[in-house]
């Protein structure tokens, strides 16, 4: 177990050491994780390459002119990294589960499974012609070993850590190959992608950018994923390799794939929600759903033995859930739904354990109701189960989870079923039809919800989860100078709107939105900073907006918080009166103003504003406290009194009656106030002492000695221990 963390660390500190191009540092290293995994051939090639690179820094320090000297450290980088690949690869073989199925599978060269999967495609086909021609004779058609073969083809690609001679053309012609099983070469390029993450190299790479351009929609999609997740793994490498920088300008050349490329990264992006949604289902929606079905079922059982009509069944159905607020919860889930949000996981993640899903390969397989696993739902022209698959808001890895429990089900339940999904099937059939980029975009959505599945859910992990390091996409260079500038404004608003400001932050600031004269662009850029507590650079930027539209309400606002931040009350006060000058009315801003007073110490004039919102406000709570508090520390006693009495007892809280406590101490009234620190004590055991301290530190002035309010903490503390 130690031995495996020095390597993790030996591992973590070459990786960091050749991101930064650092390649002496790394020199040293490689020898030494070498040894540790007893790769002593391996060894030797570092300290090839790192005699080499001796005398090519000898020859810089000789002051010896070489044109050559940067195409050789290029090239050295590109050795020491093929050396720290092969290395990565020995440890993940030893230490990660998936390279288990290696040992269990006979797998072959690439080239061989090309060809018994094109001879198994044939046969398949020449049995069709064959059943066409002779209706009569029931020729068996070679499916089961067409399905091996595709699943060879998948390890082979997944495995394969280097393209020999011309196996990557070969793929290539596979995958471009219209004549060809779409559902295979989708697969294939998935593969190809999952390959190229756990081991780089050019030609995988240059084939997945190639392939963004197919006009195969699943080709495109999977490849364009691909891309966004290749330089999100590589992103620090990617400048040693001068055909990779070639292939991402002719990449940038094609706006239409640019275009599909920001979409794919905003899907990619959608998905670091999918936790937090899990959990709103979990810890919110379900138990509201646990607690309405059983008085659920009574009715609809009710509606059988009634023969109610099955509309009047639903209606008081959703009658019930409104009753308790579940029809609200369940419109926003729709409505993140329909947005492109993962909803579903948290149920078809318990679905995954059918024998259909040990095979890898399925995962990613595009849903078909041919497929030997579920065609025998679809037979007898069963129009619901048709229809129902092609909902593209399910993704086909939760298609087949589906397809498994509808198999196990009987059929009442499946009537009961239709209804639940009668209005979304409409409703995602109404969008398609009004707007035809909306499948490419669902189908895409949909795919990457089969991947996060994969990595979140196959109980053999991968050495590399892609998923795990979205939250570094911000950083990647070389994929927002893809996007250029209005890909990347386009990209940081969907982070702004998703709530991920420090994301928007670092790209709104790729883009140069300060020096901009946009106020909407300058005031996101400005927001995100003051959310992720820049406040000094969000108020210089909300300075500069208020300049070119001055007057403005929320604007100020926000200017005023921020002075406030940054320890300017003074500022912030400015702020608030321009605000009043423009609403006089409006009891927020008073309110924030008078707070704002308050923590400037100046009471009097906190107390006039507060007494202000009382007199249009007399119920409000909050204001009652802040009346009785200031007149207290304004020297007006009875009058504080008066208003703490006001507040129901039903609503006092700790803070509440501590500050009265010491309005009665003032008075001498010494029993009401040991009642009153008692009663705050037991309301916040926890706080009871520092509020208590913070308490007294503003009543320094007006208790008459320090041994006063020394006696006073004694018998406190005395007092709430009886």
């Amino acid at each position: 177990m130690e031995a495996t963390k020095n390597i993790k660390k030996t591992i973590e500190q070459l990786e960091q050491c050749l991101s930064e191009q650092r390649l002496a540092e790394a020199l040293r290293l490689l020898p030494i994780l070498a040894d540790k995994l007893q790769q002593g051939a391996m060894a030797s090639k570092a300290d090839e390459i790192k005699l080499v690179y001796e005398q090519m820094l000898l020859f810089v320090l000789k002051g010896t002119a070489d044109a050559q000297r940067e195409q050789i450290f290029r090239q050295l980088m590109q050795k020491a990294y093929a050396l720290f690949d092969d290395l990565c690869e020995v440890y993940c073989m030893q230490n990660t589960t998936f390279f288990d199925c290696r040992s269990n599978r006979q797998t072959h060269s690439l080239s061989v499974c090309l060809e018994r999967l094109q001879a198994a495609q044939d046969r398949v086909s020449l049995n069709g012609l064959l059943n066409e021609a002779f209706a009569d004779v029931n020729t068996h058609t070679p499916t089961a070993n067409l399905a091996k073969q595709q699943t060879d083809l998948y390890y082979s690609v997944f495995f394969t850590s280097h393209f020999y001679e011309n196996e990557a053309q070969q793929l290539s012609a596979f995958i471009t190959d219209e004549s060809n099983d779409v559902a295979c070469r989708s697969v294939a390029v998935t593969a190809l992608m999952m390959s190229a993450l756990r081991y780089f190299q050019q030609e995988k790479m240059l084939l997945l950018f190639s392939l963004a351009g197919n006009r195969t929609d699943s080709i495109r999609q999977r490849a364009l994923v691909a891309v966004v997740l290749l330089l999100l793994r590589y992103n620090n490498r990617l400048s040693c390799y001068e055909k990779v920088q070639n292939a991402l300008q002719n990449f940038a050349a094609d706006t239409e794939a640019v275009r599909e490329l920001e979409q794919v990264l905003c899907h990619l992006i959608r998905t670091g929600e999918t936790e937090l949604i899990n959990q709103k289902i979990k810890e919110d929606l379900l138990p509201d759903m646990m607690r309405v079905t059983p008085t659920l079922n009574d009715k609809w059982r009710d509606a059988k033995e009634k023969d109610t009509d099955e509309e009047t069944a639903m209606d008081e159905a959703l009658e019930l859930f409104d009753e308790i607020g579940l029809t609200e919860k369940l419109e926003q889930l729709n409505e993140m739904q329909r947005e492109g949000s993962d909803v579903n996981m948290s149920a078809f993640s318990e679905l995954k354990s059918f024998p259909f899903f040990d095979e890898a390969f399925n995962w990613f397989l595009p849903f078909s109701s041919k497929n030997e696993a579920v065609k025998s739902l679809f037979e007898g022209n069963n129009e619901f189960m048709s229809l129902l698959m092609s909902i593209d808001t399910m993704c086909d890895s939760d298609k087949y989870s589906f397809c498994f429990i509808l198999q196990q089900l009987p059929a009442s339940q499946i009537d009961f079923m239709k209804q639940g999904f009668k209005a979304q099937i409409e409703d995602v059939n109404d969008r398609m039809q009004t707007d035809a980029r909306l499948t490419f975009l669902l189908q895409t959505n949909n795919y990457v919800q089969c991947l996060y599945r994969f990595y979140k859910l196959f109980p053999q992990k991968m050495s590399y989860n892609p998923f795990v390091h979205l939250g570094e996409l911000s950083g990647v260079n070389a994929l927002w100078q893809l996007l250029g500038d209005k890909g990347q404004l386009s990209v940081a608003d969907f982070y702004f709107s998703r709530k991920m400001y420090a994301e928007a932050l670092t790209v709104y600031e790729r883009a140069n939105v300060s020096e901009s004269a946009d106020t909407t662009l300058l005031r996101k850029l400005a927001y995100a900073h003051q959310r992720v507590g820049e406040w000094r650079k969000a108020l210089e930027l909300y300075t500069k907006i208020d300049l070119l539209m001055p007057e403005q309400k929320w604007i100020l606002r926000q200017m005023a918080l921020c002075h406030k931040n940054c320890g300017e009350g003074e500022q912030a006060l400015s702020c608030y009166r321009r605000l009043l000058q423009l609403a006089p009315d409006d009891n927020k801003i008073q309110m924030s103003f008078a707070t704002c007073l308050y923590e400037q110490k100046k009471y009097a004039e906190a107390l006039e504003v507060y007494f202000k919102i009382n007199y249009f406000n007399p119920d409000n709570e909050n204001v009652l406290r802040a009346i009785a508090w200031c007149a207290f520390l304004c020297g007006k006693t009875e009058q504080s009194e008066t208003y703490f009495s006001k507040i129901p007892t039903a609503n006092l809280v700790a803070i509440d009656y501590l500050r009265w406590a010491f309005v009665a101490f003032s008075q001498n009234n010494l029993d009401k106030a040991s009642t009153l620190f008692r009663q705050a004590y037991l309301c916040d055991k926890q706080s009871f002492w520092s509020n208590f301290e913070s308490v007294a530190a503003l009543l320094k002035e007006s208790l008459s000695t320090k041994e006063m309010l020394w006696n006073l903490t004694e018998y406190v503390n005395l007092l709430i221990y009886k």
